[in-house]
């Protein structure tokens, strides 16, 4: 029996390859909507803080890496040095953070967060808790453990260089 291959014909045969593809893009739509409307929920969240979600971002990867040059807390971050030098310029003059000079190099400046600056990775964090639960309430633990492994597996494959178009 010949497969008609008219394009207008009924076939009631999957297409795998164009179905594969459907989903694909109606994922790719998933993440992207849902990590704009995460973005625009975290903003607002952090707007009563008088922050924004690039420096809430700089403080809480700064909470874990205190005492870092702004080199390698750039590099840290994957952006540009002087977008996160501004960042942390603005956050020094707003007495989050403090800029020291290294004991065994006085020419190497390291970046902490100040005694403010903790208080606000307090408040932050307490408030990123009840976002993060909020927003996760209709999974269960195993089903968010999935959904973190899936994402992690999606990351690593867009590292850099670890794309290659096809």
């Amino acid at each position: 029996m010949m497969r008609n291959t008219d394009s207008t014909a009924s076939d009631d045969t999957p297409h795998t390859s164009d179905d594969e593809s459907r989903d694909a893009v109606r994922l790719g739509f998933l993440i992207h909507d849902v990590a704009r409307m995460r973005r625009a929920a975290y903003d607002q969240l952090v707007k009563p803080l008088n922050s924004t979600r690039s420096r809430s971002w700089v403080m809480a990867h700064l909470s874990r890496y205190d005492g870092m040059t702004q080199v390698d807390f750039a590099n840290l971050l994957n952006a540009g040095r002087s977008s996160v030098g501004a960042v942390l310029k603005q956050l020094e003059v707003d007495g989050l953070v403090e800029r020291r000079s290294d004991p065994a190099d006085k020419r190497v400046r390291r970046i902490y967060l100040s005694h403010r600056g903790r208080a606000f990775i307090e408040k932050l964090n307490q408030q990123e808790g009840a976002f993060n639960r909020y927003s996760l309430m209709a999974l269960s633990a195993t089903e968010r453990n999935e959904l973190a492994r899936l994402l992690t597996l999606i990351k690593k494959t867009l590292q850099p260089g670890g794309y290659a178009v096809p």
